[in-house]
């Protein structure tokens, strides 16, 4: 985490890009890189780009896990006949 908030004020796109800490047991944690401005919540000056982008990570993690759960259970259904 503390490395995309660096890499991201190198290449100026602090809040554009998304930013997704995934564990192999538990829910992941998906914000824009650096947060997700509070601060200025209500005033209009919030640029919203990241928080999209985090919605379709999320949506590819979804879609991604079902996709392995169908193969799974074909192979199961496939292997028992």
């Amino acid at each position: 985490d503390i490395l995309s908030d660096e890499a991201s004020m190198v290449t100026g796109s602090i809040g554009l890009l998304p930013s997704a800490s995934i564990g192999d047991s538990a829910p992941g944690l998906y914000e824009p890189i650096h947060g997700s401005a509070p601060d200025i919540a209500g005033q209009d000056k919030a640029n919203p780009t990241a928080t999209i982008c985090n919605s379709t990570v999320i949506m590819s993690n979804i879609l991604r896990t079902i996709i392995k759960t169908l193969k799974q259970s074909l192979k199961v259904r496939f292997f028992l006949r």
